[in-house]
This record gives C-alpha cells, sequence and structure tokens, in this order.
C-alpha cells in the first residue's frame, strides 16, 4: 500500500499506514480515534453522503463551510473557526464528492494555514485522488496535522474492500486501536 500511494505522490512509509476495509472503515476510525460524540465537524457545505451517515452513527454534528468552484472557501473556513469550537476538518481537496471541486495549490496552502492556525485535525478523503496525480494533496503541506484517507477499490479493485489511514503516530496507534474494535475476529 506505501508503495502504491508513493506512486500517487503520497509520502507514505509502511509504518504510518493502518489498513482497513475500505475509506469509509478508515473514516469510521479516523474519527474514533479524534473525535467524541457531541463534537462538531467542519466540512464542506455539499459533503459525501457516507460522512453524513457516519456523523450520525458516531453522534457528531456537521458543520458545512461555503464552497465555490475550487471546494472549500478560505474565509468561510476561517469564520467557521472563529465562531465554532470544531478541532477537525473532514474534506476532499482532491475531486471532492458530490461536487467534483478540485483546490488549487493554492488553495490549498491556505486551507493548510488555516489548520495550522488554529490547530484543527484535517481527515482528508482522498479516495478520488488518484484521478489527479499532479495534483497535491493537504496531507504533503501539513503531515502532522492530517490523517490521510483512501482506498483500493475504486481506483483498482472495485470489489475488494481495502483501504488504509495514513497519520502521524500519535494518532495512528489510535486508530489502530479503533480498526481492532472495529475488526476483531473474537
Amino acid at each position: 500500500m506505501a508503495a502504491w500511494l508513493g506512486q500517487l505522490g503520497i509520502p507514505a512509509r509502511a509504518e504510518q499506514l493502518a489498513l482497513t476495509a475500505g475509506a469509509q472503515h478508515a473514516m469510521t476510525t479516523a474519527f474514533a480515534a479524534v473525535t467524541r460524540p457531541g463534537d462538531t465537524i467542519l466540512t464542506e457545505e455539499l459533503t459525501y453522503s457516507g460522512m453524513k451517515r457516519l456523523a450520525q452513527q458516531m453522534h457528531l454534528k456537521l458543520r458545512g463551510v461555503a464552497m465555490d468552484a475550487e471546494g472549500l472557501r478560505v474565509d468561510a473556513l476561517d469564520a467557521a473557526c472563529r465562531t465554532s469550537r470544531a478541532r477537525v476538518l473532514y474534506c476532499m481537496p482532491r475531486l471532492q464528492n458530490p461536487m467534483s471541486a478540485v483546490m488549487s495549490d493554492k488553495r490549498r496552502r491556505q486551507i493548510a494555514a488555516i489548520a495550522t492556525k488554529y490547530r484543527l485535525t484535517v481527515i482528508e478523503d482522498d479516495t478520488y485522488g488518484f484521478h489527479l496525480p499532479d495534483c497535491a494533496p493537504l496531507m504533503q503541506l501539513i503531515p502532522d496535522r492530517t490523517i490521510f484517507v483512501t482506498s483500493l477499490s475504486k481506483s483498482l479493485f472495485p470489489g475488494l474492500r481495502v483501504g488504509c489511514a495514513v497519520a502521524p503516530a500519535p494518532l495512528l496507534e489510535k486508530i489502530s486501536e479503533a480498526i481492532w474494535a472495529t475488526m476483531s475476529s473474537g
């Protein structure tokens, strides 16, 4: 998985990633690692329907952030950070679902600066990023603040549920615990 991610421009070493049963499972374990029921998650105002169901299941509140043709608007994210207690941002910078927005390099840098300024943990859903290998993910800009989730299901093996979460060491341990809790064989 690390070698495949490297081919897509994702700097990931094997010791930085946890294998999951698809991207949705990676998202579930990432949110389990960094949130508690009742927390507010910032996300694009139009977001992936699976995120909405996951938030409902985990008793998380979603706060939509205004978008434009490139996805998250910088001014709207800054305002949402100032006016909420949100500590987590979920977004899809490379080929956003459902709008297919793609953040420019400048926009990704601005979003990364805001995440750093407000100490947000970013959960970057990159399920469709393989379509844009020349477009760098947020993880490259703020690897210490980002949990990167993806899967092989959309890109290589449609019938196989294999994904991963790439995260900084302190978060990877919590993600691994969540994987164990959701996949233990008894």
